[in-house]
């Protein structure tokens, strides 16, 4: 799991997205004092947020607590895109631009970018429709994003495509233990894995050895990253 400190380098890492710059200037620049031990250094990034002193905030996934400067600057945000601004992003080049955009930020080609209105769509765009006949096997995980298991569900019975699941490991050791439980669920069957970068509990998932196993078998990969961008530096 990641340390106090690594968890801010990712923050900051996110910051190179340009309308969260102003925000992540807001947040104590690291050194060699921002130790886990460092009290006034943590004290620091606490004042960003506005909790009660006494408590203390653990979840960051979905139900996060933004700091004062992110909320600000998404209300800043959300007046821009409901003034008369608005009629100069939406221009006709308005979506190659934006695929430009996040093509750089995740390290992949233009060509390979997709503009969704949401994550859930796009993967339910792919369940439901990916190359696969009566018998072929999709297999998922117990840490699922709860809708998928209702598309699953569907092609199920649609198309009477297999649905299995692995039991996610938890505790987890080490990666491996993560990508030895995916081998062990393998079948000559499994057309389709999907998994998510990051699990909602927090642990992060070794996309990379684990697509490299899923191919080796001769099957494809899913992966659900939304709740990695942000969280972490991701490079496709």
């Amino acid at each position: 799991m990641l340390t106090r400190r690594e968890l801010v380098q990712s923050a900051l890492a996110f910051g190179a997205w340009p309308a969260l710059r102003e925000a992540a200037k807001a947040v104590p620049p690291l050194n060699d004092s921002g130790a886990p031990d460092d009290e006034p250094y943590w004290a620091g990034v606490r004042s960003q947020f506005e909790w009660e002193h006494e408590t203390s905030n653990s979840v960051s996934v979905i139900r996060g607590v933004t700091t004062r400067q992110n909320r600000e600057l998404a209300a800043t945000q959300a007046g821009r895109f409901n003034s008369l601004e608005i009629t100069k992003i939406l221009n006709k080049d308005w979506r190659q631009g934006l695929r430009k955009k996040v093509a750089e930020f995740i390290g992949a080609p233009v060509d390979n970018v997709a503009i969704l209105r949401n994550t859930t769509e796009g993967v339910t765009t792919v369940l439901s429709n990916g190359p696969l006949k009566r018998g072929d096997e999709i297999l998922t995980f117990s840490a699922e994003h709860g809708p998928f298991y209702d598309t699953l569900a569907q092609r199920a019975a649609r198309d009477g495509v297999s649905i299995r699941q692995f039991h996610y490991p938890a505790p987890v050791d080490s990666p491996k233990a993560i990508v030895d439980t995916i081998e062990r669920a393998l079948t000559p069957q499994t057309r389709l894995v999907m998994i998510g970068h990051m699990v909602l509990f927090g642990q992060i998932n070794p996309v990379r050895a684990i697509a490299d196993l899923v191919h080796a078998r001769h099957a494809k990969l899913l992966v659900d990253g939304v709740l990695a961008i942000g969280q972490i530096p991701t490079d496709v």
